[in-house]
C-alpha cells in the first residue's frame, strides 16, 4: 500500500513539518523541510509504503502533520481502499484546521538530574513542573 501525501499553499514561513502515519499501533514518520523539497511551485509530496500486514484492505489510517514553527498539527483519516492506486491525502495549509499546541504548558521531562536521586526505582517517569 503506497499513500501519497501532498502538501499545497508552502510558503516562507511554513517551517519544518513531522508528517506521520498511524494505524493500529503502526506509526512511521518522515521529516521535512517543505520549501527545500517543492517540487511544483508552492507543493511538495512525501510517500509512506506500508504492507497489506500493517494496515488491511478496509482499515482507516491516521495522517497528521505537525508544523514546528507554527506549533499546529492537521490530521486527516484515509483508508485502505480496494483500488490499485496509492490512498491519497492533502493538506492544504491556507484553509485547512491547525490545531494549536499550547508547547510553553507541555509538560516535559527533566533529563538533567542534578543530585542522582534515584527514588523512582520502578521505572516510572516523573513529571517535573513547568515552573522549576
Amino acid at each position: 500500500m503506497n499513500i501519497i501525501v501532498t502538501f499545497f499553499d508552502i510558503n516562507d514561513d511554513t517551517g519544518d513539518v513531522i508528517t506521520f502515519i498511524n494505524s493500529d499501533g503502526l506509526t512511521k514518520a518522515k521529516i521535512f523541510t517543505p520549501l527545500k523539497s517543492t517540487k511544483m511551485g508552492n507543493t511538495t509530496e512525501l510517500q509512506f509504503n506500508l504492507t497489506t500486514s500493517q494496515v488491511s484492505m478496509g482499515e482507516k489510517f491516521r495522517v497528521c502533520a505537525l508544523l514546528v514553527d507554527h506549533d499546529g498539527i492537521i490530521c486527516k483519516i484515509g483508508e485502505n481502499s480496494e483500488a490499485e492506486r496509492p490512498e491519497i491525502i492533502d493538506f492544504r495549509l491556507a484553509t485547512d484546521d491547525i490545531v494549536k499546541i499550547d508547547v510553553e504548558n507541555v509538560l516535559v521531562q527533566d533529563l538533567d538530574d542534578k543530585d542522582n536521586d534515584n527514588d523512582d526505582q520502578d521505572g516510572e517517569v516523573k513529571p517535573t513542573d513547568k515552573n522549576d
